[in-house]
């Protein structure tokens, strides 16, 4: 009796274990080329994908519980803290988007190239260039 009873607690286990292994995903489809980054907003909701063709790099952000594809950004996106927003940076400017519909809130443009951007808070600090380091208040 003993030895059915370690074979059905041995069954169960495996069955667990099995249901672990399988797991639970959503596919994000719908990319172009090569998938080379994909990085969390903070809450964990959506997601930014990098796309890499030959041509050209194109950022997308998707909703991580439904797979839809809800908009497309040109440079290099970075979460704020809070999730709540989008920050670009390219050839000297600063964009901020919302990061629920990718309109854009506001642009910080600057006399130099973008060599580094941080995101503290309601701060951003931007090095570049020109030999300067800026740091813009966003909200009062």
């Amino acid at each position: 009796m003993k030895h059915i009873f370690c074979i059905a607690i041995v069954l169960l286990v495996c069955v667990d274990y099995a249901q672990a292994e399988e797991g639970s995903f959503v596919e994000l489809n719908g990319h172009t080329d090569r998938v080379t980054t994909a990085v969390f907003q903070t809450d964990g909701k959506k997601i930014v994908v990098c796309n890499w063709t030959n041509e050209d790099t194109i950022y997308q952000v998707w909703d991580v519980a439904s797979g839809q594809r809800l908009f497309s950004i040109e440079s290099s996106p970075h979460f704020s803290v809070d999730g709540m927003k989008i920050f670009t940076f390219a050839n000297g400017t600063v964009r901020i988007l919302d990061a629920e519909s990718g309109k854009e809130l506001r642009v910080l443009a600057l006399s130099g190239s973008i060599l580094k951007c941080f995101w503290e808070e309601k701060k951003i600090i931007t090095t570049s260039d020109d030999n300067n380091v800026r740091i813009w208040t966003l909200e009062p």
